[in-house]
């Protein structure tokens, strides 16, 4: 018996657990425990770990892909003890690969270095495989979920697999990828960039651009200058050397005035907001939720038009609400009390951002999705940081990897994933995001309204009309100020404070049906606004109640600005309307009857619900809001 007492005992070793009476002990995966009957006959985790509850493992990735390709698979081990947790994986065909922190590759196999703790509730292992040239693989994988404590009498496994089927077709199309998104003003000559276009199985043999002005241009990197100022579309088609295309688009932001090139802490903060490969799995970036073609917030059309809640990186994971708009959101001032019970500032529709450690609300809100399990979930700062760290995204974009420019911007080591300079490396994340934010390129003030302030072209009778409303009758300037910003900037039509204004359910929105360790209220959930986040705080939760239901007020810049006519945009902190006819016809209307309930009924303002604007009123005043678009074209 000396032989198989010493295998087991060097197995739970391996795994990470001591016996009992020793020191507990995060030790190197094993291989050869996967589930794979090709190894120790099917053999799983459960060998040893198996006296605690059976914890839930999943594998996800794609399950049908292109022969040689590579992707990057998650394994999820959620219940059992969540304290921590380990896994083997292994496949019957192609190459794994590390691709994260936290695994390694053992015997051809994946396995963790150490085991993981959990993060809400589960742990998280991401890796890569590269298909072969054909037939079907299955994927075996096997985790335990650990208690912590000695030996593993408390633990317990689970194993699952996923079939993927490598597909062998004829000549695959290529992929389109024109970069971007360019900016510049009227007149300055923009360098177009389609390099990072492929053909998987042969070569590219031409590039068509359309710029979306009416002109075109072939070739990898086309010259072009805009003759107007506007938000303009870019396509460009390849084609392969067998006839195949593909097409894809970006946007290119033309201001009237002189460009104010991005300083370098601003390029940082861009590449970082643009860059796919800093979520978990890789694949989402701050854009996804906040596109420039849609006035910085959510850019896809057939998503506004129903919940408006973006998917995260996470398959059926959704936050509770509309993405806000990350443009004209830095002079947001730090959150604070300006009388008992009365709060201005701060960031996120709920305020939680609020600035009081940065010294900028949106360099706290830059920070919050990383983390978010519902939006990039990524499980901690390490993850973020190793994931900036293996990113060639900024040499892309801006010329200059990651490196460089922290080492430019925060000083030479700046850029440190080790655990005593993390917090100060994802502080700067933070930062250089909300530099960006807060640059022209985002914030141009390049709308009708301000050329009509600087006494360059007039409003129509009809938007003139629209101006005086929003400054009278209407009183839509008591909340969306028409004066300077605190910064001395042009207005930015927001008081930066918060407000119930009796907004009714979005019953679409996909939060109801999140699992409930993220919503265990369900269908019945109510969306507490900046109550939420005051009851997280000693000092202002006596103040939680009489601001139930309050969300902040969003700046009306660029609040209709969209690609083209045919585009849904959504309003509201719920994404419950869906055009701004719809949202002035709630104000005018509100206390008529006409509307389904408000969400909360409580804390209700009384400015608005029975405004007696006529048909013609409401129009101005939708032609006036529509003048608040960055990208003005004169006529």
């Amino acid at each position: 018996m000396q032989g198989p007492i010493a295998f087991l005992l060097l197995f739970m070793a391996t795994l990470g657990f001591a016996m009992p009476g020793t020191a507990l002990a995060f030790s190197g995966g094993i291989s050869g425990y996967s589930g794979n009957p090709a190894t120790n006959g099917g053999a799983t985790c459960t060998l040893c770990h198996s006296g605690g509850i059976v914890p839930s493992v999943s594998l996800s990735g794609p399950n049908s892909v292109a022969p040689g390709s590579t992707h990057t698979y998650t394994l999820t081990i959620s219940g059992g003890q969540e304290v921590a947790g380990g896994l083997d994986v292994s496949v019957t065909g192609g190459m794994l690969t590390v691709s994260a922190a936290g695994t390694k590759l053992l015997n051809n196999e994946i396995t963790h270095t150490a085991s993981k703790p959990a993060a809400n509730g589960e742990v998280t292992f991401s890796f890569d495989w590269t298909a072969p040239v054909s037939g079907s693989v299955t994927m075996y994988a096997a985790g335990n979920s650990v208690d912590g404590q000695s030996g593993a009498q408390g633990d317990n496994s689970a194993a699952t697999q996923l079939s993927i089927a490598v597909e062998t077709m004829g000549n695959q199309p290529p992929t389109a990828d024109p970069a971007g998104p360019y900016s510049g003003a009227v007149g300055e000559t923009i360098t177009f960039d389609g390099s990072g276009s492929s053909d998987a199985d042969g070569f590219i043999v031409a590039y068509d651009w359309d710029f979306g002005d009416g002109n075109s241009g072939t070739g990898v990197n086309p010259i072009h200058a805009f003759t107007m100022a506007g938000n303009y579309t870019v396509s460009l088609t390849v084609t392969d050397d067998m006839g195949a295309t593909d097409t894809a688009t970006t946007s290119a932001m033309i201001n009237g005035g002189v460009s104010q090139p991005l300083n370098t802490m601003e390029k940082l903060g861009k590449a970082l907001f643009f860059d796919t490969n800093l979520s978990t799995p890789k694949g989402q970036s701050c854009a996804v939720c906040h596109g420039p073609e849609a006035g910085w917030t959510g850019p896809l059309s057939e998503i506004n038009a129903h919940g408006a809640v973006y998917e995260g990186a996470k398959h059926n994971r959704f936050g509770n609400r509309k993405p806000p708009s990350s443009a004209y959101a830095t002079p947001s001032p730090v959150f604070h009390m300006t009388s008992p019970g009365e709060f201005m500032g701060g960031n996120f529709w709920d305020g939680r951002a609020t600035g009081e450690i940065l010294g900028n609300p949106a360099a706290d809100q830059a920070q919050g999705p990383f983390l978010n399990p519902l939006e990039q979930a990524n499980p901690n700062m390490q993850v973020i940081c190793q994931r900036i760290k293996q990113s060639r995204f900024a040499e892309e974009l801006v010329g200059e990897s990651y490196a460089a420019l922290f080492a430019q911007v925060f000083g030479p080591g700046s850029f440190d994933c080790r655990p005593r300079n993390l917090q100060a490396t994802y502080d700067y994340v933070g930062l250089a995001i909300a530099a960006y934010e807060g640059s022209s390129e985002v914030n141009a003030y390049s709308a009708k309204f301000d050329a009509w302030q600087a006494g360059m072209v007039e409003l129509t009778e009809q938007e003139m009309m629209g101006w005086q409303l929003f400054n009278g009758k209407a009183l839509c300037s008591v909340c969306h100020l028409t004066t300077p910003g605190p910064n001395g900037e042009p207005p930015l039509f927001t008081d930066f404070r918060y407000h119930n204004l009796g907004v009714p359910k979005n019953p679409e929105n996909p939060f109801y049906t999140q699992h409930k360790k993220f919503n265990p209220d369900g269908e019945n959930w109510i969306d507490p606004g900046l109550a939420g986040f005051l009851e997280t705080r000693p000092e202002y939760q006596e103040f939680a109640e009489q601001n139930y239901g309050k969300h902040r007020t969003p700046t009306l810049r660029n609040a209709d600005l969209r690609p083209d006519e045919t585009f849904v945009k959504a309003f509201m902190h719920n994404g419950v309307f869906k055009s701004l006819e719809e949202v002035v016809a709630f104000y005018n209307s509100r206390d008529t009857g006409m509307w389904p309930p408000p969400e909360v009924d409580q804390n209700l303002s009384p400015l608005l619900g029975d405004l007696g604007l006529s048909a013609q009123e409401q129009a101005a005043l939708v032609a006036f809001m529509k003048t608040l678009n960055d990208g003005f074209m004169s006529e």
